[in-house]
């Protein structure tokens, strides 16, 4: 019996030595910092970020195997403002309201609609490397960046698509944790 006791005692002694180290650790600790976005407004503009969300989304539904350039939002090329859920919503209404019977492109679109600034960021930054390794001028960056069906910027939406189906493979087998 005694050296039942003398367990339980350890025990309660670990455990409140543990407790006390915790609250040091707590107090020694500044107060956590309210998160800064990485990637600000300034940096990328809401009306930059509007734009890429539905210029991918141009990408990814049109047919990248055959070239065949089918935009929905074919007005922003023009300079037509959308808003978040303008583009969400006409990728749902081009469909179905069953997302089951969904294409994996209308899928992964939809999933691109409400990516969050600094992934949006993130991608328009790879295109804009991608064009300048091409050797084309600053300027010329920025219009082919945003210009309607250019390879280039195809190619990085496709990777994007593919990114997301293998994302979605790992998940239904397990071995991804959403």
């Amino acid at each position: 019996m005694g050296s039942k006791n003398k367990q339980k005692s350890n025990q309660k002694r670990k455990q409140k030595d543990a407790l006390k180290k915790a609250r040091r650790r707590a107090a020694q600790k500044p107060a956590l910092k309210t998160k800064k976005p990485l990637v600000t407004e300034e940096m990328f503009p809401d009306e930059d970020l509007l734009f890429w969300l539905a210029h991918g989304v141009n990408y990814m539904l049109s047919d990248y195997d055959t070239g065949t350039w089918t935009p929905v939002f074919e007005e922003i090329y023009e300079g037509a403002k959308l808003t978040p859920e303008d583009i969400a919503r006409r990728v749902v209404d081009k469909y179905s309201d069953s997302v089951s019977s969904w294409p994996p492109e209308a899928e992964a679109a939809l999933a691109w609609s409400v990516q969050p600034r600094e992934s949006v960021y993130f991608y328009f930054l790879e295109i804009l490397r991608r064009l300048k390794k091409k050797g084309h001028s600053k300027e010329k960056i920025r219009q082919l960046a945003v210009a309607p069906h250019n390879g280039v910027v195809w190619g990085v939406f496709r990777g994007v698509f593919e990114n997301m189906q293998e994302q979605k493979k790992k998940r239904a087998a397990g071995k991804l944790v959403p």
